[in-house]
């Protein structure tokens, strides 16, 4: 009923792009606040760029050229098999694009419905426009706070597509994974409660001396510790004097829900898992936190699987 309410009174693109992102709903992730499911539509400024880029000799995009642009873009979207809040922007400023041009329309549709991101064919862009889709790709992507191991393939072969050179695709994906890692603590810690930050704040110092040193790309986390105590050096002091002690049953009880309880995992297994080799026991530490939170062992492997691609990716990159 609230759906229909929504549609009601939109354009028959507005309309379209609707029913694709509730097509897309496999977790009512648009069951918005406010009303307007179109909110987002007039900042499109960087998609707007691309389908009006002028080449050299005068000439803008091809119906071609803007059809692989299109499906490429979609096709990451589909590709994680899930639409986050922040994508809904870009696929509605997409659709808006696409308003007058039903044969790409068409195409996008097929793409969502069957769930299925397309082939990627080699193209030839100018360089600053390549360099411009790619961009844009990589924004989507990091626009949840995470880039899984589907998205990083999928990003790298769109990159060769373009004719990118290969050490800026890893350079540019490398960056957009530690940019989104960034954010995802950010969000994290805003659905935390004062009390919720300071347990999770004396985890992460656990997380980090669990194997008996620090390895050089933990460091960065003593950043977050302080941001979760709220830079208070009585409460830091604490969970530094505590750091090495690895019983857990002195800190207070905390509950998450389901979804916080995997975030909180995810974002501990980027400390104990920044680094090759990764010690046995920092993955035990992290499953001994997996059983207090109560989350499922098969969850906590897909996770943990996840992000071992997502390292080997990144050590690989900068070994290039």
């Amino acid at each position: 009923m609230y759906r229909k309410k929504l549609v009601s009174s939109k354009s028959c693109t507005e309309l379209f792009a609707i029913s694709i992102l509730i097509l897309y709903d496999f977790e009512g992730i648009f069951r918005m606040e406010s009303p307007d499911v179109l909110k987002f539509i007039g900042r499109h400024s960087m998609i707007k760029k691309i389908f009006s880029f002028v080449k050299k000799d005068g000439t803008t995009l091809t119906q071609q050229e803007m059809l692989w642009v299109a499906t490429a873009l979609v096709g990451l979207i589909v590709i994680d098999d899930h639409l986050h809040l922040n994508e809904k922007e870009h696929i509605v400023n997409l659709y808006e694009m696409m308003e007058d041009n039903p044969e790409i329309l068409i195409a996008m549709n097929k793409i969502i419905k069957g769930n299925q991101p397309p082939s990627i064919a080699p193209i030839s862009f100018p360089d600053e426009l390549a360099e411009l889709v790619f961009k844009y790709i990589l924004r989507i992507a990091a626009c949840d706070y995470e880039i899984p191991p589907e998205e990083i393939r999928y990003i790298n072969q769109v990159g060769l597509a373009l004719n990118i050179n290969v050490l800026k695709i890893h350079k540019w994906i490398n960056f957009a994974i530690r940019q989104a890692k960034i954010e995802f603590f950010n969000q994290l810690k805003k659905d935390l409660s004062e009390q919720e930050c300071q347990w999770l704040a004396h985890v992460v110092l656990k997380a980090i001396y669990v194997d008996g040193h620090v390895d050089k790309r933990e460091i960065i986390f003593f950043n977050d510790v302080y941001e979760l105590l709220g830079e208070d050096e009585e409460r830091i002091n604490e969970a530094k004097e505590d750091a090495k002690n690895l019983v857990l049953d002195h800190l207070p009880e905390v509950q998450f829900e389901h979804d916080l309880s995997g975030r909180i995992l995810q974002y501990l297994l980027r400390i104990t898992m920044s680094h090759i080799p990764v010690e046995e026991s920092e993955i035990a530490f992290v499953r001994t936190i997996a059983q207090i939170l109560q989350c499922e062992e098969e969850e906590l492997e897909k996770i943990i699987a996840s992000e071992r691609k997502i390292l080997l990716f990144l050590a690989s990159s900068n070994n290039l």
